[in-house]
């Protein structure tokens, strides 16, 4: 009887110091835990619902369930509040960021909820999100679902790959390089309509034409692989005219440094695409 009384005992004190530890490391002002059921996957209604509302944590946890969901399992206008979620949140950083650089760290504002966002974008492979997934093209891996959706996104690559480098001159690179990539699709390619054909070729243009200062050499490497690839002879005539040229690359601003770079990576182009 003792021992089961002392054994009683023994367990109820582990009991309340693991709660006053839990309660101590928690913190006074830590909010309680989210009442959202852990084996329970999101509905397009609540996933709407958490995007209108302003509670961070749950919006973090509706959305890393909602990546467990098949691939076209939410509605398109669930995906579009996703993107149009992706476009604010960027807006917002770069807002910031254009009044005072080092007031925000661009890269981890809001980064874990936003590659979440487009995770689950990606995911879902819906043309819908579409804008949602240019919002952060410069991630890297969003680019790879953009070129499988080929013409349906390219409106709004070319959008971004016009803006103003002042504003995000990796957001243009990245949109470009997409572009790059599916007119060297031998699967995308054929797809392209004339129309997006024309006005990669116009930005391709643009940016070999106008791109200046050593901040933008990247640009200009990729504006000149975008003109390769799209095998336009005049295009190619500027990108072959363009290297190792002394006088061109100081009318530009560049440094021999940046000229070698942009000039190898010419060369690395016209060889992958040869006439």
């Amino acid at each position: 009887m003792t021992s089961t009384v002392l054994s009683r005992a023994v367990i109820v004190a582990t009991a309340v110091l693991t709660s006053a530890t839990v309660i101590a490391f928690q913190g006074p002002g830590t909010p309680p835990r989210l009442a959202y059921p852990l084996n329970t996957l999101p509905t397009d209604a609540e996933i709407a619902a958490a995007l209108k509302g302003d509670d961070d944590r749950l919006k973090e946890v509706i959305v890393r369930r909602a990546k467990e969901l098949p691939p076209h399992a939410l509605r398109d206008t669930t995906v579009k509040a996703i993107g149009a979620e992706i476009i604010k949140l960027r807006q917002e950083v770069l807002g910031r960021f254009k009044q005072d650089p080092l007031s925000v760290n661009e890269g981890n504002s809001n980064s874990e909820y936003v590659r979440s966002l487009a995770e689950l974008l990606m995911h879902q492979n819906n043309p819908a999100g579409i804008n949602g997934l240019v919002a952060v093209v410069h991630m890297g891996a969003p680019g790879e679902t953009l070129v499988e959706f080929g013409e349906a996104a390219v409106p709004s690559l070319i959008s971004v790959a016009r803006s103003d480098l002042e504003d995000d001159p990796g957001h243009a690179d990245a949109a470009m390089d997409v572009l790059e990539q599916m007119l060297e699709s031998p699967i995308i390619r054929p797809k392209l309509s004339g129309t997006s054909r024309a006005a990669i070729r116009e930005v391709a243009a643009q940016r070999l034409m106008n791109t200046r200062g050593d901040d933008n050499w990247h640009t200009l490497a990729t504006a000149v692989q975008l003109a390769v690839a799209t095998r336009d002879p005049q295009l190619r005539k500027q990108v072959m005219e363009l290297i190792d040229n002394d006088v061109e690359f100081v009318r530009r601003g560049m440094s021999v440094k940046w000229q070698q770079e942009v000039s190898a990576m010419a060369r690395q182009s016209l060889a992958r695409f040869p006439q």
